[in-house]
């Protein structure tokens, strides 16, 4: 959860900017969508215009992926857990050895 509903950078949320951005991307393949989400896919291929607006009707998925869009400044990527090595931990390095508890 953010402490900010969803908003551009510059506190706007229009729907026609959001789709304007998400459809340039989608042209220029920064934005990708899976062919198995088929739901996104159904909703993608009903949105349309009426009289110069878009029709915002059964447009769930899109909608959410809007909100998605203009947040990404948000996002980060997780960092990987640093994993500590016991300290009796001697790695092998492919040599005979004569103990017999690395055997």
């Amino acid at each position: 959860m953010l402490f900010t509903h969803a908003q551009f950078e510059d506190e706007t949320n229009g729907v026609e900017a959001g789709i304007t951005q998400m459809l340039e991307r989608m042209q220029t393949g920064r934005w990708k969508v899976f062919p198995h989400l088929t739901q996104w896919l159904e909703e993608f291929e009903l949105y349309h215009r009426k009289d110069g607006l878009i029709v915002k009707l059964n447009d769930d998925l899109i909608s959410a992926s809007r909100y998605a869009y203009m947040m990404r400044r948000f996002a980060t990527t997780p960092k990987k857990p640093r994993v500590e090595e016991p300290e009796f931990y001697i790695p092998y390095d492919g040599r005979q050895t004569d103990n017999a508890w690395m055997a």
